[in-house]
């Protein structure tokens, strides 16, 4: 298993605490939508939705660890992502800018 897919895979789980938080209401949800989300129920149905998808992304990130052609194009693409959320997240709340960027 190639360390970077271990690093990737960690920081896409990473990711799901604060969707967690969320759904827990331990965390308001306007620190994880950029301020974006009007309201708490549109909130928790937005993180419901992200943690599946991270926890795929973290999932393709160790497949593509093992250095097939294939799987480099998974990597690329996960990479393409990052690269694409980082955007906003830099743009969006405190809580984004110091937490989810680094992740990112």
């Amino acid at each position: 298993m190639h360390p970077a897919a271990v690093v990737t895979a960690g920081s896409l789980l990473a990711g799901c605490v604060p969707h967690l938080l969320v759904l827990s209401g331990r965390l308001p949800h306007d620190l994880v939508a950029g301020g974006r989300i009007a309201d708490g129920r549109t909130g928790r149905l937005v993180s419901a939705a992200s943690v599946p998808v991270l926890v795929a992304e973290a999932g393709a990130a160790l497949w593509a660890g093992r250095r097939t052609e294939r799987a480099r194009v998974v990597g690329g693409l996960l990479s393409a992502h990052a690269a694409l959320t980082l955007v906003p997240q830099l743009l969006g709340t405190r809580f984004e800018r110091r937490v989810a960027a680094p992740i990112c």
